[in-house]
């Protein structure tokens, strides 16, 4: 156990932290594609580990509250929410399919609850190895959504936080693709690599709500 200070309050730690300039023991992790990763996959790489807020803090709250108000924006417009998502973590076996079921279903219902609705949330469980045609940057869960619900590809808007989101509506053909920069690591160097550039960058979901419906419609 060590005593420590955050934000002036002591606290106390279940562990004992490293000393300065100690050795960092081996670990494994998983990277933004869920990939298995160990240290030896950085030798030679310096190396910066961030702590992820816990869900109880103000950064997160802040987060779930700028969402919940995104969806009852646009819910509150008349414009139907299709979700599409890669869940690779249902081949790679460190999820069920009936967790990731429950999942989608808690997100639906803290959505409706806040004034929303998601008219669906359509995945794709494959590895990447698979090859398939859903998972993106393939618009496959794209064409599924506009067959089941009769979507006009070019009245329809893709929202992401990755290069893989803006493919996938490009390769689709959605008549609009947004880049929110509110994702995990800047998107922009890759999508330049891949030669495709995203019709909108905003900061976050706020801003892309308030690009479509304009100041007066979205929240505040």
């Amino acid at each position: 156990m060590a005593d420590i200070t955050l934000q002036g309050n002591p606290c106390h730690t279940n562990g004992e932290l490293p000393a300065v300039g100690a050795a960092l023991p081996a670990f494994s992790l998983v990277d933004g594609e869920l990939n298995n990763r160990t240290l030896d996959d950085y030798a030679g790489k310096r190396k910066l580990i961030s702590i992820v807020p816990s869900l109880d803090t103000g950064v997160c709250a802040k987060s779930t509250k700028v969402f919940n108000e995104a969806m009852a924006a646009l819910t509150a417009a008349d414009i139907p929410i299709i979700v599409v998502t890669n869940q690779s973590a249902v081949a790679r076996g460190l999820m069920t399919p009936e967790t990731l079921a429950d999942m989608h279903r808690r997100l639906d219902r803290i959505v409706t609850s806040n004034g929303g609705r998601i008219q669906a949330i359509l995945h794709c469980p494959h590895h990447p190895d698979d090859r398939c045609g859903c998972r993106k940057p393939q618009p496959g869960m794209i064409f599924k959504a506009r067959t089941r619900y009769d979507l006009d590809l070019k009245e329809t808007i893709m929202i992401g936080d990755r290069a893989s989101d803006i493919a996938c509506g490009r390769a689709a053909g959605c008549g609009v693709t947004i880049l929110v920069r509110s994702g995990p690591q800047d998107a922009r160097p890759k999508l330049a690599g891949l030669g495709i550039w995203p019709d909108g960058i905003v900061a976050d979901l706020a801003a892309a709500v308030q690009t479509i419906l304009g100041p007066q419609d979205a929240p505040p």
